[in-house]
Parts: C-alpha cells; structure tokens; sequence
C-alpha cells in the first residue's frame, strides 16, 4: 500500500519516513512498528485500513507490553527495557536444560575436543546453537563472542563445542533476566562508538590463529549494533593462502589476497577498526533516512595508541609501513570529516568483550557497563 508523503529507506528497504508527520513505520514480514505522535500514528493505521484488514493495534505502556520474536519490552518505573527472559525461558525447555546449575560466563576454555558428534548430538547441538545465535543477534551482545567462538564449530560438530553449548546456555539460564534498558523520553542521549581486537588469541585448530575482531555502537545506554566476528587476516607462518579472490575487509595490499599474515597488534587493531567504521556508516545511513542524523565525525574509542596515530596519519618509522596506505579503506579511516580514532581505557572498552573470555568477576564488570538486571514486572509478564 502507498501512503503518500513517505519515504521508503535505501539502505534499510524495510524502514519508511515521513518527514512532514514525523513518523517513522518498521515492517518485517505482515508486522509494523510505528513510532511518534499517537495522533499521527492514529491517521496511519486508517490509511492502513482502507487496504487491508488489519488487526487492532497494541500501544506500548507501563501496563501493556509488547513481544515480538522473542524480544519483550516492557516499561518499568518510566524506563523502555528489552529483555529476552521469555525467550531464554523457551530456550531451556526446548534443549531440556531446565534443572541445570547456572554459569558464570558464557565460555570459559578454549574448544579443544574435536570428537566427532553423533547424529542425534549434532541435531541437538544445531537447535541450541542456533537459538543462541539468535539470542546474541537481538538482545544478549554479552554472548555474542562465546557464539562466535562455538560456531565456528558448526560445519563439524564436536565434544569440545557440544561442552562449550551447555555451558552457554547455563550462563543464559544464571543471566536470564539481564536486559536493555534506556530511560523513557530521555532528550540526553548520544552516539558511542567501540572497536576492539585481540591479536591471534585463538589457538583453536580451526581458527588458524585469525583475530578477534569486535566492535559496538551505544545510543545512550543502550547497545544498537554490536559484532564479533573471526578476522579473514591470519596469522602464523600457515596463514598464507593464494586461493581465495580479494573481498573487501581490509588488506596491508591491494594485489594481497583476502589472507594474509601479519605479525603487529596494531595492524590487527586497524583492520578491527575500519570493518568497525564499515558498520557504523551503514548504521548512520540507516538512522539518516529515519530522521535522527548522526553527527560527524564518528568517534570511534579504541585502545592501541598505534591504531590511533596510523589513523591520524602522523606515524613515521613502525611495523605499520607494509600497509598500503593509498587504499581505500586506509583513506576512509583518516578521514577526518568522517571518522576520528580516540583512546578509551581498555577496562571502559565495550568492545573488548566481543575478543576474548573473561573471569566471571571481570565479565560482569563489563556486562554492567551496557545491561541491567530487571525482571519483568508480574502484570507485563502474564500479558
């Protein structure tokens, strides 16, 4: 259905603004959400009307919650919280895991056990991995690198990972009800940016001693993107490859391949932090064509002064030198109308989660820092 005076988003197709009415409408699938003046919301919903028979909407309140796919959210003492304790509540039922004794940590030991798994342990292994993946995808970035790590894992199941999967889910169980939480109609509310690296700290066989890269994007004190992902960059002296085409992470040579070695932490950092940029220019894209325009520069808090000087282009005589400076995702990054790379302390690096394993002690330190326990009040979890 067309409506006139909206605007449908290039870089997120689902998204559609209306700048003259300031509404901003979501779909995904037959659902929408909607967000600004009831009045206008109001006026939309018969536009909606005259095409299709459309269910009578739900109107997010104290008293009246919202889920969709798993995601809850509900407002509690003026606050908008997104929590997913129903989902982790199906999650343990689903994987029979209901009596297990809770976790501290998501992932505590490197996978080492390669075992292969039966049939039915890596049908099992499967669903629980991909309920979690769904879980570290929406509201829980704080098992997003113990994900990462398990996954790897999926083209050959093992005992090792199978392990790792229990315990991630014992950790969901212990944390069940750790949510977002950002203050209702708050106006002080800014943008924060994170990367983060750790340099070939996976000794697991199939890692190939690849870094860690991990990145987060905070608007107030709610995390909006997050990533840990396993760098294609390797390192080691069996990192060479010749069989994989250019992609587009970044490369120390433009006639390098898509693998290479490399033997400095801050070129690791670097890589980590353009990829980090990649994500946050198409989130600003995305939150451009809603109506909210970031500011620019994007600041990007790293912790590697290397990093920070290679990105302001005043490094002279380093291990950095074999990097090809003319590409174009080095330009990119110096960019200082675009991009600028500040040094934040690495135990205030929300990134620095989404690279490594943690004690408990220090994982909940840093969980503190972007979550908050809250339960779902009675009212809003019986709706």
């Amino acid at each position: 259905v067309r409506v006139p005076g909206f605007v449908q988003g290039e870089n997120e197709k689902s998204v559609f603004h209306h700048a003259g009415r300031k509404l901003v409408v979501g779909c995904y699938v037959d659902n929408g959400c909607i967000r600004e003046p009831k009045s206008e919301v109001l006026w939309f919903l018969e536009k909606l009307a005259e095409r299709f028979n459309c269910k009578d909407p739900v109107f997010f309140s104290e008293k009246v919650p919202i889920d969709h796919l798993g995601m809850s959210y509900f407002m509690h003492e003026g606050d908008v919280h997104l929590t997913m304790e129903n989902y982790v509540a199906a999650m343990l039922v689903n994987c029979d895991m209901t009596n297990v004794a809770g976790k501290s940590t998501p992932i505590s030991t490197a996978i080492t056990d390669l075992t292969p798994l039966s049939r039915d342990e890596s049908k099992w292994f499967m669903r629980g991995n991909g309920m979690c993946g769904w879980l570290a995808m929406t509201g829980r970035p704080d098992i997003k690198y113990a994900h990462s790590r398990i996954s790897q894992h999926m083209a050959a199941p093992c005992r090792g990972a199978l392990k790792a999967l229990k315990h991630l889910i014992a950790y969901c169980k212990e944390t069940q009800y750790w949510c977002f939480r950002q203050t209702a109609g708050s106006k002080d509310v800014s943008w924060s940016f994170y990367s983060d690296s750790d340099h070939a700290g996976n000794a697991e066989s199939q890692n190939e001693r690849r870094s860690q890269l991990g990145r987060m994007a905070m608007l107030g004190s709610v995390p909006i993107d997050w990533g840990s992902k396993a760098s294609s960059v390797k390192f080691g002296e069996d990192a060479w490859r010749t069989d994989v085409p250019l992609g587009g992470l970044p490369v120390c040579h433009p006639q390098v391949k898509d693998l290479h070695t490399d033997v400095s932490s801050a070129a690791s950092e670097i890589y980590a932090a353009s990829v980090a940029l990649s994500e946050f220019l198409h989130l600003s894209y995305v939150s451009d064509e809603m109506g909210w325009s970031m500011d620019l520069p994007l600041e990007i808090q790293v912790d590697n002064a290397a990093a920070i000087a290679f990105g302001g282009g005043s490094t002279r005589r380093s291990k950095l030198r074999h990097i090809d400076v003319w590409q174009q995702w080095v330009t990119q990054l110096r960019n200082a109308e675009v991009c600028r790379l500040v040094k934040v302390d690495t135990k205030a690096n929300l990134a620095d989660p989404f690279t490594k394993m943690f004690t408990g002690d220090e994982h909940a330190r840093l969980r503190e820092l972007y979550m908050f326990e809250q339960q779902m009040p009675v009212s809003a979890a019986a709706s």
